[in-house]
């Protein structure tokens, strides 16, 4: 940070953490054998052009953005159409609902430049550990 450092930075920086804590998650999971090919966006977040481009270039994975970001409330209404018997399966519930309207894809000459902060970030904790323990 500098006196040129902007609110706007600020927030930029903070998406940015957040979605290298999701790309550490996503990293254990494909450890453990889980393949992750695409990403779905919901919730707020979904409607942050410049957030779904940091998980699209972080991540390294393109995220399709349904036309209902609200998955609580869907989801919700899908198990009880389920329920009363509308659909037979959840399966069938979702694929005749649930409609994708946009996939962000990875910016290729985005992607290098957040692998390597990735890789920095993944050895702050460590770093930081013995430090975060004396406060």
């Amino acid at each position: 940070m500098s006196f040129a450092t902007t609110g706007a930075d600020i927030a930029k920086a903070i998406l940015e953490g957040l979605t290298c804590e999701l790309r550490i998650n996503l990293d254990l999971l494909q450890a453990a054998g889980v393949t992750i090919n695409t990403l779905h966006a919901v919730g707020g977040g979904a409607r942050s052009q410049l957030w779904l481009q940091l998980k699209a270039d972080i991540c390294q994975v393109p995220l399709c953005i349904p036309a209902a970001t609200e998955a609580a409330c869907l989801g919700a209404a899908l198990l009880a159409s389920v329920g009363v018997g509308i659909y037979p399966d959840l399966a069938t519930a979702v694929g005749n609902t649930v409609r994708f309207m946009q996939t962000v894809n990875p910016e290729e000459q985005s992607v290098a430049p957040y692998e390597q902060r990735y890789q920095l970030y993944r050895q702050l904790y460590p770093a930081l550990i013995d430090l975060h323990r004396q406060l």
